[in-house]
């Protein structure tokens, strides 16, 4: 039996949902408005795998409960410029994401921007 795609969604953003609520401590300062925000974040990503979702959780919480900076992979200028963005930043749903104090070299991206 097939589930329906409205059904498999609703799933997929409990499972989305459940993940980032287990990773955010219990005594985060207003925990209910990090945690939404942390889901509107995630929701800038598409097909994340559930480690992905736990990285992305974590990795917003290092950043101090801050959406880090994401650059469209497509905007990267040259081949090989890829490659080195995706060696030294991480990177999900076609974006490498940017923690406080990292930065591509200007001349890597043709035009650097905050998705959504």
């Amino acid at each position: 039996m097939k589930i329906s795609p409205e059904i498999a969604q609703e799933r997929r953003q409990s499972s989305i949902q459940a993940i980032a609520n287990a990773n955010l401590p219990k005594n985060t300062p207003n925990r209910e408005v990090v945690l939404q925000e942390t889901l509107r974040f995630l929701g800038k990503f598409k097909g994340l795998s559930t480690a992905q979702v736990k990285d992305l959780t974590l990795m917003r919480q290092k950043n101090g409960n801050v959406d880090p900076e994401l650059v469209d992979l497509s905007k990267v200028a040259t081949a090989d410029d890829l490659a080195d963005a995706l060696e030294h930043h991480y990177s999900a749903g076609g974006l490498l994401v940017l923690m406080n104090g990292e930065s591509l070299k200007t001349a890597q991206v043709a035009e650097i921007y905050t998705a959504l």
